[in-house]
């Protein structure tokens, strides 16, 4: 049996650590897999990975001992939330290349990062490398309403509901489309229609959800208005016939 490959990257909150691992996926020609610890409950960036490449495998934190018997090239994706001694400790009895994703500026200093990885490499300019609030909700089986989902992600990356350094959500909207948000303090807004067939048959049965990190986040008005984003079955029925009837209707 092939020892797996496990590949650990680790690196601040909207640092590129995804970005990353989806170039190294990109030209991957063996078998791949993909494990985000303690991230199961809004699986955000294993399901958009597998929108992308439909043969990931994604471990899940009940499957870790089948990491040591994979013959595939692992990813493991060691979230913000998780501290270095954490993440040596799920690395144990495996023999792991740590790649540290580093901001420029920072490049060439020694952080706990470059103390702790086999390899550094360059991500993307963040606003703080320090720990910050975390704010997630599943979505599953939820509908959004478009134009109120661009008003709330407005307000989300324009402070309204206090400094969010990282966002990132995946929606399911009103049209049958499922869209992938994406945001970092400092950068630009980046939105993605997924590689996923319309949903026009009820509420959706498969995953959807909202991560956002920040400081003195007001958690209450977040869940509160983005209650107010979400369809009732009623409008749901209405909109997803609608489309229907377009779809319909001859060209």
């Amino acid at each position: 049996m092939n020892k797996p490959s496990i590949v650990a990257v680790a690196g601040a909150a909207g640092v590129g650590k995804t970005t990353w691992i989806t170039q190294q996926l990109a030209g991957a020609v063996d078998s791949v897999g993909y494990f985000c610890p303690k991230a199961e409950a809004t699986p955000i960036d294993s399901f958009h990975l597998l929108t992308e490449f439909p043969q990931l495998t994604v471990f899940t934190d009940q499957q870790v001992d089948k990491l040591h018997y994979s013959d595939a090239t692992i990813y493991i994706e060691i979230g913000f939330h998780l501290t270095l001694a954490t993440a040596e400790s799920l690395l144990t009895g495996l023999d792991a290349q740590k790649v540290a994703i580093v901001p420029p500026n920072l490049l060439n200093l020694n952080t706990e990062w470059h103390q702790w990885a086999d390899v550094v490499e360059t991500g993307q300019l963040v606003s703080s490398t320090e720990s910050k609030d975390l704010w997630r909700s599943d979505l599953s089986y939820q509908v959004i309403d478009p134009a109120s989902i661009d008003t709330l992600w407005a307000e989300l990356t324009q402070g309204a509901y206090g400094l969010v350094q990282r966002a990132k959500g995946i929606f399911d909207l009103s049209d049958g489309r499922s869209f992938y948000f994406d945001f970092v303090a400092g950068h630009k807004n980046r939105y993605r229609e997924l590689n996923l067939p319309l949903w026009l048959d009820g509420r959706p049965s498969r995953f959807s959800g909202l991560e956002i990190i920040g400081v003195s986040l007001d958690r209450q008005s977040i869940g509160d208005t983005l209650a107010e984003c979400c369809l009732s079955d009623e409008a749901i029925a209405y909109y997803q016939s609608k489309i229907k009837e377009n779809m319909l209707e001859p060209v």
